[in-house]
């Protein structure tokens, strides 16, 4: 009977073991898979932990943490890809290397986007680049930057040397938008403004009605847009209107024609006014020759 026993204890010992064994196997087997998912990037889905307070409880908890710390920087990843740089990043510490990089990746991508929306502003005061920016950034970021730059260097350098022509014609030049307010005039017509205290500077007439200028010919029918748009026999041979009138004692011609873009669509007008005031003096010197010579013809039939 003892050995019976025995035995029975034996076998109790045994498959408690077995159990346990059975037990622990299971557990590992969920810990191998839930680290091959982790390492297959299937993040999504939860993992629980295992309450156990024994070494395999530890690791399956230290794995839980691992799983909802990697949903919670895929999230913040998530958010950078679709442009949503709001989402504030915490790094569990200075060792969180991937939390640092998110984090790192959010300022730089935001210094990029903090520049592109202040380069209207940069336009509107003419600075067009800022150089500080590039010294700001790195590697890539740096070279994006870089390029920009570069670009509306050129952009600008174009700009500034198409003005300089605009600027050198001895014709004072007025662009105008389809709301007849005025975009732009050259140096020869800003110095004019100036003189006869239109302006002090040529951005002052943007968008000024530019029947403003108060010409002879403005509110009339012989305004150039007006003839430009009526068309007919208001137009010379090249397609455009042209006005004679004096301004100042002397004597003009301002030639009108259409603004058009690549597309071929009319985004407003040109004008152009040309000094004819030494050719109208000659003219006119010869009108009054001729008028003298007649007068003087028609007494010599007079006998006088």
């Amino acid at each position: 009977s003892l050995l019976l026993i025995y035995a029975i204890g034996l076998a109790i010992i045994v498959g408690v073991i077995v159990v346990g064994l059975k037990e622990t196997s299971n557990r590992i087997t969920s810990l191998a898979e839930t680290a091959n998912r982790l390492a297959e990037g299937e993040i999504g889905a939860g993992f629980k932990a295992d309450k156990t307070q024994d070494q395999l409880g530890a690791a399956s908890n230290a794995l839980a943490g691992i799983a909802d710390t990697m949903k919670v920087q895929l999230d913040i990843a998530a958010q950078l890809a679709q442009g949503n740089l709001s989402s504030p990043i915490s790094p569990l510490s200075d060792k969180d290397q991937m939390g640092n990089s998110l984090l790192a990746i959010q300022k730089s991508v935001g210094q990029l986007l903090d520049y592109l929306v202040m380069m209207p502003e940069l336009v509107e005061k003419k600075e067009y680049v800022n150089r500080s920016c590039e010294q700001e950034m790195a590697g890539d970021y740096k070279a994006a930057v870089v390029s920009l730059n570069q670009a509306m260097d050129t952009v600008t350098a174009n700009m500034e040397y198409y003005l300089a022509i605009l600027d050198a014609l001895p014709y004072r030049i007025t662009t105008i938008d389809t709301d007849m307010n005025m975009v732009f005039v050259n140096k020869i017509l800003e110095d004019l403004m100036k003189m006869t205290g239109t302006a002090s500077q040529r951005e002052e007439i943007r968008g000024v009605p530019c029947n403003s200028c108060n010409l002879e010919m403005c509110h009339t029918e012989d305004c150039g847009v007006k003839a430009l748009n009526a068309g007919g026999d208001r137009l010379n041979e090249l397609g455009y209107s042209e006005h004679s009138f004096e301004f100042r004692d002397r004597y003009y011609r301002m030639d009108t024609m259409n603004l058009i873009n690549k597309k071929g669509e009319k985004i407003g007008y040109v004008d152009v006014s040309h000094d004819t005031t030494p050719m109208m003096s000659v003219n006119n010197y010869r009108r009054n020759a001729v008028a003298r010579l007649a007068d003087n013809l028609h007494r010599l039939s007079e006998g006088n």
